[in-house]
């Protein structure tokens, strides 16, 4: 209890100063704020959260949690920066529990009390390391202190289960493993790397261990083939969303090459940062076989090599070495995905950095020395271990301010990097969404300069320049976008609404037709094109449209009012209006909009 207590202090007082913070316009306004799904809980809005949809990455867990938060919170902050704070003291608590069953299994000559003080150790690195800021801090990352959780408590429960002599208690706990497995998988499918990180443990405890385990290999065989599966839907999921990158260094083996250097990056983030940053700008070689890419893959064996060699003076080691190389090797972009490096794809990785530090203080607690007094190396221990602490937790209490808001995160990152071409993005969407133009072009020029292939910058200032009616410039970033990445979406989107804006119907109609034939599933779209059907005077269309936009999602009030405006202006139909009007209220008891359909439905029923 008193280090649940002393966990729970420690995150609560890092983070408080993080309850003011706003949604930031960096995933949260899509996620959270515009996410029409989160606004139900009922039963099939959350089937619907559930639903597999093609080319959605699947983390149904972030989007419910969402809705809870919705619930109690509406649109206020506050609420679901105290459930992010929640959740990863949460997972803190729970790395304290798991270290020690680890350390049992694999701490052969270590203490009781040696082995709660690593522990303890362990898991309050972890509470005040200021990496973790980005996945605390930031609600779109949500998903990174869920899937912490559920993953530290699968691995706790597998441990618990193997040390545990009563069938009844061993069959319970392999079952809460895999139930936490599940739930960590639904929350961020990189958990899917957990069956490694469990067959490195039972490597890691010897031959005998290893043997015993093979001999009883069903939990393992459950939880790898819930692994296998959502690996594929995951792979599925990049590969409909246009996620998946070419090669860097355009081959298979120079990309391999690269991921010796990403790994080693992730170390620096994890041990050797100061200025954390939302976006890194990494400036690869223009050819892959380098002496510098040599270094890269000389140090990770290096690394791999003192591994091995320590497995026999202390397996603990070996495994948390091994540990961050499993764990990470989802980020290593041996797939390509287009972020190379972030502070919230080291979350669950940096558990190794904070068990080897942990080691190191408890090794400098048990030294003795005849000359000086015993309690002199303990004391050492605690001031180093103190001074660490106190660091880590300026810099988190510091970088929390930096999430503040939209402007202020990207003006920071932009002071840490005048370079940084996402971090000009950003801040560019910022003047965006202020409606100022003039800045916004400006900045979004710089950027686009410095980052002529990204389709990002692209699209923002096609919208920048559609907004100060030069259409032909705007049309011109539109296409650039489409042509860096065919699948942009809302580049495409754009340019429909562009075509349709300067006068030619058919061509944005074309667009979206053809944007809705590969996202059928997508109920915007479809409430999109019945606008267009409608301004074109193609009527049966646009009620098509609309019915099946409200088919889709079937609690948005907006295409039911749609369809009641076009009965009663364009078609002369009360009957019919007044009845998709009455179903939007029906449908969507709580939107908005209830009183101005109410106000026409009594203004109808009075003629």
């Amino acid at each position: 209890m008193f280090t649940i207590l002393v966990l729970g202090g420690i995150v609560v007082g890092l983070y408080v100063n993080s309850l003011g913070n706003r949604f930031v316009q960096w995933d949260d306004p899509g996620l959270i704020v515009r996410n029409t799904q989160i606004r139900s809980l009922e039963w099939s809005n959350i089937k619907e959260i559930f639903a597999l949809r093609r080319a959605s990455t699947y983390q149904p867990l972030r989007v419910l949690s969402y809705a809870l938060d919705y619930h109690f919170w509406k649109l206020n902050p506050l609420g679901y920066h105290i459930t992010n704070i929640t959740l990863y003291l949460l997972t803190c608590i729970i790395i304290f529990f798991a270290t020690g069953q680890l350390l049992k299994v694999l701490r052969e000559r270590g203490t009781p009390q040696s082995n709660t003080r690593v522990a303890l150790f362990a898991a309050l690195i972890f509470a005040v390391h200021p990496v973790h800021v980005e996945a605390v801090t930031w609600l779109s990352a949500r998903k990174e202190v869920l899937v912490g959780f559920f993953f530290f408590a699968s691995l706790y429960c597998y441990l618990r289960a193997g040390r545990s002599s009563e069938r009844r208690a061993h069959v319970g706990l392999y079952g809460l493993a895999f139930l936490c497995f599940v739930l960590a998988c639904l929350s961020k499918p990189v958990a899917v790397v957990l069956p490694g990180v469990i067959l490195l443990l039972e490597f890691s405890r010897g031959r005998l261990e290893l043997r015993r385990f093979l001999r009883k290999v069903l939990p393992f065989a459950l939880l790898l083939l819930v692994s296998l599966v959502v690996t594929y839907i995951l792979l599925k999921a990049m590969v409909e969303a246009d996620g998946i990158y070419p090669y860097r260094g355009g081959d298979f083996l120079s990309n391999f090459l690269l991921a010796f250097r990403f790994s080693i990056l992730n170390i620096k983030l994890m041990a050797l940062t100061i200025n954390y940053s939302p976006v890194y700008v990494l400036a690869l070689p223009s050819t892959i076989l380098t002496v510098s890419t040599f270094m890269f893959v000389v140090f990770n064996l290096g690394l791999i090599g003192l591994a091995v060699f320590m497995f026999h003076r202390s397996k603990v080691v070996f495994f948390a070495v091994f540990w961050f190389y499993v764990t990470i090797l989802p980020f290593l972009n041996i797939i390509p995905i287009s972020t190379i490096l972030a502070d919230r794809y080291v979350f669950i990785s940096s558990f190794a950095y904070c068990l080897i530090l942990a080691l190191g203080f408890e090794s400098l607690w048990s030294l003795t020395q005849k000359d000086l007094s015993k309690d002199f190396f303990p004391s050492l221990s605690v001031t180093l271990l103190v001074f660490l602490v106190a660091g880590y937790s300026y810099m988190t209490v510091n970088q929390n301010r930096m999430w503040r808001d939209t402007y202020t995160l990207w003006s920071e990152a932009l002071a840490k990097d005048p370079h940084n071409a996402v971090a000009m993005n950003g801040l560019g969407v910022v003047y965006l969404e202020n409606e100022m133009n003039e800045k916004a072009r400006e900045v979004l020029e710089k950027a686009v300069t410095i980052s002529p292939l990204d389709p990002l910058v692209h699209n923002n200032l096609g919208i920048v320049y559609e907004r100060m009616e030069q259409y032909t410039r705007s049309e011109h970033h539109y296409l650039r976008a489409l042509s860096l990445r065919p699948g942009h979406v809302e580049a495409r989107i754009n340019l429909s609404n562009l075509q349709a804006k300067i006068g030619d119907l058919e061509s944005a109609i074309k667009s979206l037709k053809a944007l809705v034939a590969e996202r059928p599933q997508d109920a915007i779209l479809y409430y999109r094109l019945g606008f267009l059907y409608e301004d074109a005077s193609r009527l049966d269309e646009a009620i098509e449209s609309y019915k099946k936009s409200s088919e889709l999602r079937p609690h948005i009030i907006n295409p039911y009012e749609s369809l009641g405006r076009l009965y009663m202006d364009k078609l002369g139909d009360q009957e019919r209006a007044l009845c998709f009007f009455k179903k939007g209220i029906e449908m969507a008891p709580n939107s908005r909009k209830r009183s101005e359909l109410e106000a026409l439905i009594k203004t109808l029923e009075s003629d």
